[in-house]
């Protein structure tokens, strides 16, 4: 009996690995390249999908492979091993006091995104820069130059002008904003007054009576062990005002003693 179950186990683990990324490249670069405008969030959440429900073929074909005895089984026992490892590393890093920090994204992988913004402007001052670079928002940077030193992880914000271009009071969650910049630079929205695309003009575009507020989920802003909010208001596009939230919060829990710091 060929290893046809195995094969195929482990063409699915190459699959999960690859296929998402490649249709991501096509979706957010091949569309924005002819100026079609993409969610994020939903096209993002397909991916996820996409590699899971490869990932979980892999493992039950090999486990049918193992089950029919295939010869040979080595095939059905690499798609199963690989599968299974694959698992338990996603399961492991999403739970437990890890997750905060997967869940957020890692810090690394939000100081990369940070060098890659500065990369691309060349209007932000040194002082601005090296806030940037630690991860700190201060006193007068536009809401590009705040997300991008908070960081992406549990980024939200709300606006309100009180006007018709604006839902009063949005509150819109922003875990790929940053993304959405770097997309947004590459391919102007069709409505640049609404969010989240709004932030970005106000670095050319400020406006008064717009009412900004972020809020911010990190561990660099105040040099704490745990992850804490920050909340951030803007005044005619610009920070005004940074405070720490000192509300409990189950995200504020740290992970070795689950208290609240």
């Amino acid at each position: 009996m060929k290893a046809k179950y195995g094969k195929i186990s482990i063409g699915c683990f190459i699959a999960s690995l690859t296929a998402p990324p490649i249709i991501g490249l096509f979706i957010f670069k091949g569309l924005g390249t002819i100026g079609i405008r993409v969610s994020i969030f939903p096209s993002g959440l397909l991916l996820i999908y996409l590699g899971l429900i490869l990932i979980l073929s892999g493992f039950f074909l090999g486990l049918v492979g193992l089950i029919k005895k295939e010869t040979p089984r080595i095939y059905s026992i690499i798609g199963l091993g690989l599968s299974t490892a694959l698992i338990a590393h996603t399961f492991v890093t999403n739970s437990g006091g890890k997750g905060l920090k997967t869940e957020c994204m890692d810090e690394k992988g939000v100081r990369r995104h940070a060098k890659k913004y500065l990369a691309m402007r060349d209007d932000v001052d040194d002082a601005v820069r090296q806030s940037i670079l630690v991860g700190k928002v201060t006193i007068g940077m536009f809401p590009d130059e705040a997300i991008a030193a908070g960081g992406p992880c549990r980024y939200t914000f709300k606006t309100d002008d009180g006007s018709s271009i604006m839902d009063g009071g949005s509150y819109i969650s922003g875990g790929d904003s940053l993304r959405a910049y770097f997309y947004y630079v590459e391919a102007a929205p069709p409505s640049p007054r609404r969010s989240p695309d709004l932030l970005w003009t106000q670095r050319t575009e400020p406006m008064t009576n717009l009412i900004i507020t972020m809020t911010f989920f990190n561990r660099t802003q105040f040099d704490t062990e745990y992850f804490v909010n920050t909340r951030v208001h803007f005044d005619a596009g610009r920070v005004s005002s940074i405070e720490k939230v000192e509300e409990p919060h189950d995200y504020w829990r740290d992970p070795r003693t689950k208290e609240n710091p």
